[in-house]
């Protein structure tokens, strides 16, 4: 696995007898401190079994931030037929999620107890079968907290992940997830319903900050790596805040709408310093990240302090236009008032 690398010395004994129709072989393994890239998984331990044409597992992995115990058995066929039940407790889910997705926030956590049970072919997917309950789940969003509310079920048949039933809740947030993803056709279908604080943003942005609430009804539909997003949010008292901005956009209210062509912004008011402004356009979608920008905002009597050293009173109309990462700027700022209160020193001349 060339994107998870794995680390670690392994210390182990085997013995075998018999036949090699009806072999016997007794392999006990023990690995002090295993890695997965700079993730530690701690102690594992594990024994396996050979009896004739079954192959029995035991296997446990101890760390302060992963706890999972596993058994289960393999017949050692062409279709290897198997068995497997895993239980994890309070372990942490983040450090493994970021080895493939490094773009993570750093300040997103989950920790999660719960149980995988494994049954069928392992060498056809078709004919295997993976249950997952999950029944404690917690996650930080940087300072925003959720758990779930009952168990979440999780299963992969017939070459399809289903999410039978999954509800997270926390501060002004009672969210309904469902659906599922093809893994032979490659499509998405998945529904999201209730109440979200935006607080939830931080964990996937890691130079933002939110709060506020959203009523939310959307889907997922379509192929996998070109979906098609349906919908929309009711925004209630929102705030936004990026780091490299000295000024949060305060009191942020209105409909968002989720349609193929992307993420429509009619109508959505803020307050910028201290200043009443007006959102609208469009932010285009490419599969789940976004595209191409036309988005406009218009703001009256904001009070600014940037450039660093400037104070200001402003006007703006501008237009925002162009790819994600490389947009252009557009539009008009009428300055009311301005005043320069760095301090310079001239050297005993003016010029």
């Amino acid at each position: 696995y060339p994107e998870a690398p794995l680390s670690g010395l392994m210390d182990f004994s085997a013995s075998g007898s018999g036949t090699f129709d009806v072999p016997r072989y007794d392999v006990r393994i023990r690995i002090r401190a295993l890695f997965v890239r700079a993730e530690g998984i701690g102690e594992v331990t594990g024994r396996i079994t050979v009896r004739g044409k079954v192959l029995t597992l035991e296997t446990e992995a101890a760390s302060p931030r992963l706890s999972v115990s596993g058994a289960g058995r393999i017949a050692l066929t062409p279709q290897a037929d198997a068995e497997l039940s895993f239980r994890f407790t309070e372990s942490s889910l983040d450090p493994y999620v970021r080895t493939f997705q490094p773009a993570l926030s750093p300040f997103t956590t989950a920790v999660a107890s719960g149980t995988i049970r494994v049954v069928g072919e392992l060498r056809d997917i078709d004919h295997l079968l993976v249950d997952g309950t999950v029944e404690q789940l917690e996650m930080r969003l940087f300072d925003y907290k959720l758990q779930n509310a009952g168990p979440i079920r999780l299963a992969l048949d017939q070459h399809t992940a289903r999410v039978d039933r999954m509800r997270l809740v926390g501060e002004d947030t009672q969210l309904d997830l469902s659906g599922a993803i093809g893994l032979h056709d490659q499509r998405i279908s998945l529904q999201a319903r209730g109440d979200a604080n935006l607080g939830i943003l931080q964990g996937f942005f890691r130079d933002i900050r939110s709060a506020g609430r959203a009523e939310l009804v959307g889907e997922i539909q379509g192929p996998l790596r070109a979906p098609v997003f349906s919908g929309s949010a009711v925004i209630s008292n929102g705030r936004l805040r990026h780091f490299s901005l000295p000024h949060s956009l305060e009191a942020v209210n209105g409909r968002v709408t989720f349609d193929a062509g992307g993420i429509r912004l009619d109508g959505v008011t803020a307050r910028l310093g201290g200043g009443d402004g007006r959102g609208g356009g469009r932010i285009g979608l490419k599969g789940y990240t976004p595209g191409e920008l036309d988005v406009t905002a218009t703001g009256e009597s904001m009070r600014l302090r940037y450039p660093e050293g400037i104070r200001s009173i402003v006007n703006a109309d501008l237009s925002l236009r162009g790819g994600f990462r490389s947009p252009t700027l557009g539009g008009s700022v009428q300055v009311l008032s301005a005043v320069w209160s760095r301090s310079f020193d001239t050297g005993g001349e003016l010029f």
